[in-house]
């Protein structure tokens, strides 16, 4: 996951000042953003909230992960898992689509 610096006056605008990688081979398929936090999916290494206080060094706030090796009814490929994400900031849960786990509804202590 790329950070860019998004301030138009900014001499790096649009320029990469972060960088977050959960591991080798593997893709971000989802990612919603608020506040100082990003909620992404990454299929087989699941759900992952990035602390991005300082952008220039995002920092893993929180991770589940919701593929089980061997206990998926079928598919194995690397785009299976946790597939979509929505974030309820008022009542701190995240919605998250899992191929093929279905709906999972977490609760967001990381920013209580």
């Amino acid at each position: 996951m790329s950070v860019l610096d998004a301030e138009p006056s900014s001499k790096t605008f649009m320029t990469e000042i972060g960088y977050y990688q959960s591991r080798a081979n593997t893709s971000i398929h989802n990612v919603r953003a608020s506040g100082a936090r990003a909620y992404v999916t990454h299929y087989q290494d699941g759900v992952r909230i990035i602390d991005l206080a300082d952008p220039t060094c995002p920092v893993l706030a929180a991770h589940f992960n919701t593929w089980r090796p061997g206990n998926q009814a079928g598919d194995n490929t690397l785009f299976a898992g946790a597939i979509g994400i929505d974030v309820d900031r008022v009542r701190y849960l995240l919605f998250v689509v899992d191929n093929p786990c279905g709906v999972l509804i977490f609760s967001d202590e990381t920013t209580r």
